[in-house]
């Protein structure tokens, strides 16, 4: 016992972190940052920027409500010289500052153009990149106010405190800086594309004789007064056109979460490959739509790949939002698109009779009609998929919406006939008017005069009444033609695409490559998980914004292929563990292989001559679990330090 009182414990929250770290480190991730993000520690850098993007990492798949803002307090509870194998480090090296320089960086670097180098060279490595992409959008919702307005070309005035020796920079707009030079006759535009690149314009020179400057003083105090007119920023914006029109922010827009009382931002997300692999993201501002963010998207990541010449020409797959302006693009790529239904050949295609089509069958009740198009001059594919299930789902939907309107027509015609008209006229406007209502009913129905005497009691022999309304008499029936017509289209859709060659895209593959589009909403449905809590986004400047949204599709770059590679493994080896249902299976979802390590700690042993770490609560399943992956999680968490 005495022994006992003479050393102090401790204990840190290990958890799954270690399997998030080896895989970081087995993808590259913290190398490949600090090659395009350098960060010289003679400035008073203790960590790089690969490490505080792991550190992130970390923390978007911790588990826990934790943001950025209380950081540091998060990686304290953490053993993170275990998981980051450096005795030297600190949580509070990962201070708000550091976090904010990093987004600061990896925004200036360029959040797409960042993203896709890191994509392609890991899932070049590690042969994780498909023969097709598949492209979607979601939203993510903003807390707090942003400003949604970008600089207006209109007159600006600046006061440029500086000394005449000793020229300031002031900022005009986005990416453009004016400074004086020694002498009142020069005047300068920096433009600044970022630290590594810029370019000065000398307006005294190219302005050609324009009074692009209002006025310029020189006041006693030395500082420098420049009126500038509205001429200016077109001058430079003329002169610039190579400068990144860094628009995107935070607005309004439609709700993808149905939270329109937030601004948002949109991310395009683009998946590869089995794994569903993230290869492509970019963020755009709340109100972009997807019509023209996704071609557009496609096109920048062909352009890439043909540049890189790292790959062979992808498929690109997306819904029917981007079908009609990838059109325009048909003679440089390939693409594969579910068809607008709005479409009047699609329609014509949908609504044709079972009978006359010829219909190929395909697993799980599917079966295909092959046409062919020249929709807009480009010549097309288009396959008719039929859906079993679908069709039995929608038609049972369709016999509800067939009762719910005769239940309502019923009622209404009888109050219909219930009422009285000065001529026959108005009793079939009337009727005509409610018919047209009707989807899956018609009606027959006729007019009938309302007749009245003029004294009261029995009438007379031979006696007629006088007309003084009219009423209508009708009956109701379903009609079976138009039910007919609407239930051929139950269980349809058409795709089409512009890959005409059958061996590169068989008619049967048709439906797998679009059903594979599931595997990008999945990575929506990921980011957007409160589990992970990274979906309500807090941060005050929109730079950094899109920064941490490429930081979210990190985290679901090491979830996905910890996942793959997981499942890769159990399969490999013929290894089963139990899911969260109590059942066997080979295919167990991360999520719940990261809750099985959740009691997971480090304890740490302090005595005088001392400090001793045994990780603790790893028990045979969990072994078996780490033994599948990588040297370093083996090392974080088998062997004591």
């Amino acid at each position: 016992m005495e022994e006992l009182e003479n050393l102090q414990f401790e204990t840190k929250s290990l958890d799954h972190l270690g399997l998030v770290i080896d895989v970081i480190e087995e993808l590259d991730l913290i190398n490949l940052i600090d090659q395009r993000l350098p960060i010289s520690k003679a400035h008073g850098a203790k960590v790089s920027m690969g490490e505080r993007v792991a550190a992130m990492l970390m923390n978007g798949l911790g588990f826990v409500n934790s943001r950025l803002y209380i950081f540091p307090e998060f990686l304290e509870k953490k053993p993170i010289q275990r998981l980051f194998n450096r005795e030297d480090i600190k949580a509070d090296y990962f201070n708000d500052d550091a976090t904010g320089r990093c987004l600061d960086a990896i925004a200036e670097y360029g959040v797409t153009k960042l993203f896709t180098e890191l994509s392609f060279i890991i899932g070049k490595r590690k042969n994780l990149l498909g023969d097709s992409v598949h492209f979607d959008t979601s939203t993510l919702q903003l807390y707090g106010a942003y400003d949604t307005q970008i600089c207006p070309n209109e007159a600006y005035e600046h006061y440029l405190l500086c000394d005449r020796e000793q020229p300031d920079i002031q900022k005009l707009s986005r990416g453009f800086y004016l400074y004086k030079g020694k002498t009142s006759e020069d005047v300068f535009v920096l433009v600044v594309h970022d630290k590594r690149h810029h370019e000065i314009l000398n307006l005294s020179q190219s302005c050609q004789g324009n009074i692009l400057i209002d006025s310029l003083e020189w006041p006693d105090s030395g500082h420098i007064k420049i009126t500038l007119a509205s001429e200016l920023v077109g001058l430079i914006l003329s002169k610039c056109e190579h400068v990144p029109d860094n628009q995107v922010k935070p607005d309004y827009g439609y709700s993808k979460s149905h939270r329109h009382d937030l601004k948002q931002m949109v991310i395009n997300l683009a998946t590869t490959g089995k794994a569903s692999f993230p290869i492509w993201m970019e963020s755009h501002s709340g109100n972009a739509s997807d019509k023209k963010i996704l071609p557009q998207a496609a096109k920048k990541m062909d352009d890439l790949c043909k540049e890189l010449a790292l790959t062979e020409a992808f498929l690109y797959v997306a819904d029917s939002a981007i079908y009609e302006n990838i059109l325009e693009y048909s003679d440089q790529m390939q693409w594969l698109s579910r068809v607008p239904e709005n479409i009047k050949e699609a329609k014509h295609l949908v609504a044709m009779p079972s009978q006359a089509l010829d219909w190929h069958p395909l697993n799980d009740g599917y079966s295909y009609h092959v046409s062919h198009s020249n929709y807009k001059g480009v010549e097309q594919r288009w396959l008719l998929i039929f859906s079993e299930q679908a069709f039995a789902k929608e038609s049972k939907t369709l016999e509800k919406q067939i009762t719910k309107e005769h239940e309502k027509f019923t009622k209404a015609w009888w109050h219909l006939s219930k009422e009285e008209f000065s001529c026959p006229e108005d009793a079939t406007v009337a009727a005509n008017k409610l018919s047209k209502a009707m989807k899956y009913h018609k009606i027959s129905y006729h007019t009938e005069p309302v007749t009245r005497f003029s004294k009261r009691g029995r009438p007379k022999k031979n006696e007629t009444g006088q007309i003084v309304a009219y009423k209508l008499s009708y009956e109701l029936e379903q009609d079976r033609d138009k039910i007919e017509q609407v239930r051929n289209k139950k269980g349809r859709f058409v795709l089409a695409s512009n890959q005409l060659d059958q061996s590169r895209l068989p008619d049967e593959l048709f439906l797998t490559e679009y059903k594979a589009q599931s595997g990008t909403e999945k990575s929506f449905k990921f980011i957007k998980s409160n589990t992970f809590e990274v979906d309500s986004i807090f941060l005050k400047t929109p730079a950094r914004i899109e920064a941490l949204m490429m930081i979210m599709t990190l985290c679901l770059m090491v979830y996905g292929v910890s996942e793959y590679q997981l499942r890769q493994g159990l399969q490999d080896n013929n290894i089963t563990i139990k899911n969260q249902l109590g059942r066997i299976t080979s295919k167990p979802s991360m999520q719940w292989i990261y809750f099985m390590f959740i009691s997971v700690s480090e304890l740490i042993i302090r005595s005088e001559n001392q400090v001793k770490r045994v990780v603790t609560n790893i028990n045979q399943t969990l072994r078996r679990i780490i033994n599948l992956f990588g040297k370093r999680a083996q090392k974080i968490y088998l062997n004591p330090a």
